[in-house]
């Protein structure tokens, strides 16, 4: 990983983020049994979890962020966007997501969310079914990350459909979506800050292309997003 940002860099993803080892199967296993409260989880996990910019040097920031060709910057805001998305919920749960082009796989099957879901509403969570291939079983992991949500207090608005995330038909509206829920539990102290992560990270222009096509498809505009976290 590089230690800052250079016009050379060319692989996508988070700039100082914490690699977490711990294997999809154990933590299945930890998630389908008692958890601590999560208040305390959290925040404990929080303090070790803080992006280190200190040796960065904003104006090589600042070139970069100006250099972004305007009709890619909405694909670049929402790279970040789910960059800082990734790396919260790999805080919370404590475990690696894998590569950031591969998120949505890793969230297709539920399984990360629900084990998420579990820390906060470890009630709704009855069993995480953790098949290797990709089946209808799953869509249960999904619905009980959507219950567990609403059951928090996060209005209908913010929600995702279960084949935005199943299908893969919408993946930024399920970004949009861990945003918002990540911002309602921290408002209430039960878990940490999201971090903006917009001008400190890097992106290939093919990245950037096919992003921007994925936007397109989807049909999704981020500016309300950007405008949800400024009133956060």
């Amino acid at each position: 990983m590089p230690s800052q940002i250079t016009e050379e860099i060319t692989v996508a993803g988070l700039l100082g983020r914490m690699r977490l080892q711990k294997h999809t199967a154990s933590l299945i296993a930890a998630s389908n049994n008692p958890v601590i409260k999560p208040s305390i989880k959290l925040i404990e996990v929080s303090k070790t979890s803080k992006l280190d910019l200190g040796n960065y040097n904003s104006r090589s920031y600042k070139k970069n962020w100006m250099e972004i060709e305007r009709s890619h910057l909405q694909a670049y805001e929402y790279l970040c966007h789910m960059s800082e998305a990734k790396q919260w919920i790999e805080v919370c749960i404590q475990a690696d997501l894998g590569p950031l082009e591969d998120l949505g796989m890793a969230l297709q099957n539920g399984v990360h969310l629900a084990c998420l879901a579990k820390i906060f509403q470890p009630k709704i969570v009855k069993r995480i079914f953790a098949g290797e291939k990709l089946q209808f079983r799953h869509s249960d992991n999904i619905n009980f990350f959507l219950e567990a949500i609403q059951a928090s207090g996060l209005p209908k608005t913010f929600l995702f459909e279960l084949t935005d995330l199943y299908s893969r038909k919408n993946i930024p509206k399920v970004i949009y979506c861990i945003h918002a829920f990540s911002h309602l539990l921290n408002k209430k102290g039960l878990a940490p800050g999201i971090k903006d992560l917009v001008g400190y990270l890097d992106f290939t222009d093919d990245q950037l292309i096919n992003t921007k096509q994925e936007l397109d498809l989807a049909g999704c505009n981020f500016s309300s997003l950007l405008k949800c976290r400024k009133r956060s």
